[in-house]
């Protein structure tokens, strides 16, 4: 993990102010070191400037409390919403969908931010989508 930290992806205001333990497991670790080494360093290598981690990790509790969907992929370690400064944020978009393997990669364009996620259990679907 070249520009990023395990506690970016653990880090949560929600997590705090609710006081949820928001701590992975040595799986949940292996696929944030996966997602990070195959999707978030490249790209943030290609960039050249910094991507912040919106949202990481969430435990099962956690993840209700957001208003998360079911079976997350942030649950398991896979996912990572991610944003950047505003006006490279599309290019990061397009670097990653045409770049990167990916299993899921959403672009919430009127929201700002990128989900991205990767998998190593399975083939990745590159289900590629944006978002208004």
């Amino acid at each position: 993990m070249k520009y990023f930290k395990l506690e970016e992806f653990t880090r949560s205001q929600t997590a705090q102010r609710l006081n949820i333990a928001n701590n992975p497991n040595g799986n949940d670790i292996h696929n944030i070191v996966q997602l990070v080494a195959k999707v978030l360093d490249p790209a943030r290598a290609w960039l050249g400037n910094p991507i912040y981690i919106t949202s990481g990790y969430r435990s099962r509790a956690l993840n209700e409390a957001v208003g998360g969907v079911l079976a997350s992929q942030h649950c398991t370690g896979h996912a990572a919403d991610i944003t950047c400064p505003s006006d490279q944020l599309q290019l990061l978009y397009h670097y990653i969908a045409n770049t990167l393997d990916c299993d899921q990669l959403i672009y919430y364009v009127g929201r700002n931010f990128i989900h991205v996620s990767y998998v190593t259990h399975r083939k990745n679907r590159k289900q590629i989508i944006v978002k208004s």
